[in-house]
C-alpha cells in the first residue's frame, strides 16, 4: 500500500496555520469530495492512518447537503437530486467507517459529522452562510473563483449528462456554487460548532479559494485562523 504523507511546501497562512496544529497535536476535520475519484477505500484508509500519527482527534465531513445543489445544477429534480446525493454519501460513509474499523490500534478519537443533525441547523453555521451568500453578491473576484471551481467540477460531467437524458446545456454553475459557499461557511463556523479552539482541514491536495480566503485576498475580510493539512 502507498505510504501516505504532509506535503510540505505551502507556506501561506492556511499552510502554516496547519502546520501549527500539527505541532500542537491538535484535532484536523477530513474532507471527502462525495464525487472525487481520488476517495477510493485504499485512499480514505491511508489519509485516516496517516491522520493518527499526527493528530488527537478526527472529524470526518461527507458534504451531503452541498452535494444536492451539483445534482440541481445538472438538471435533476430536487426529489433525484436529494436521493442521488444520500446514496453517495451514504456509500462513503460506509468506506470511512470500514477504515476506522480498520485501524483497530489507533488512539484517535474520530467522529464522522453529520451534516443534517450537526451543521443544517447550526446557527453559526447560518451565520457564516448569510455572509458567504454577501460576499458572492459584492465581491467579483470571490464570485469568480467560486463559479471556476464549479466549472472544474461539473463541466467534467457534462459529458454524462446528454445519456443520463438531461440538457448540457442545462448545467447550471449559479446553483452549483452554492455547494462551494456552503462548505465555505461550514469551513469557518466549524471551531463554533465543534467546540473546538485549534483545528485544521486535511484535504489531498491544494484547495485555492479556502487558502485565499484565510489569507484576507476577499473583500472586507480579515486574515482568519483556520488551517489546511494537505495529506497524500
Amino acid at each position: 500500500m502507498k505510504e501516505f504523507k504532509v506535503v510540505s511546501g505551502g507556506k501561506n497562512r492556511a499552510r502554516l496555520n496547519g502546520y501549527d496544529v500539527i505541532n500542537n497535536k491538535g484535532t484536523s476535520i477530513l474532507f471527502i469530495s462525495p464525487e472525487n475519484s481520488y476517495y477510493s477505500e485504499e485512499n480514505i484508509y491511508g489519509q485516516i492512518k496517516c491522520s493518527d500519527n499526527l493528530f488527537s482527534k478526527l472529524y470526518v465531513l461527507i458534504p451531503q447537503g452541498p452535494l444536492v445543489h451539483n445534482y440541481l445544477a445538472e438538471g435533476y429534480s430536487e426529489i433525484v437530486a436529494n436521493r442521488k446525493a444520500r446514496l453517495k454519501c451514504n456509500n462513503l460513509r460506509n468506506k470511512v467507517q470500514r477504515g476506522l474499523d480498520d485501524l483497530v490500534e489507533a488512539n484517535l478519537k474520530t467522529n464522522i459529522i453529520n451534516w443534517e443533525k450537526d451543521v443544517e441547523e447550526n446557527e453559526k453555521y447560518k451565520n457564516e452562510l448569510i455572509k458567504f451568500n454577501k460576499l458572492y453578491i459584492e465581491d467579483n473576484v470571490f464570485r469568480a473563483d467560486v463559479i471556476n471551481a464549479t466549472k472544474t467540477v461539473l463541466e467534467k460531467k457534462i459529458k454524462n449528462i446528454s445519456s443520463n437524458n438531461l440538457n448540457s446545456n442545462s448545467c447550471n454553475f449559479e446553483e452549483g456554487g452554492k455547494y462551494v459557499l456552503e462548505e465555505l461557511a461550514f469551513m469557518v463556523a466549524a471551531p463554533s460548532i465543534l467546540n473546538e479552539s485549534e483545528l485544521t482541514f486535511t484535504y489531498h491536495r491544494d484547495w485555492s479559494i479556502f487558502e485565499k480566503y484565510v489569507e484576507g485576498k476577499y473583500l472586507k475580510i480579515e486574515e482568519q485562523k483556520l488551517g489546511l493539512v494537505i495529506i497524500n
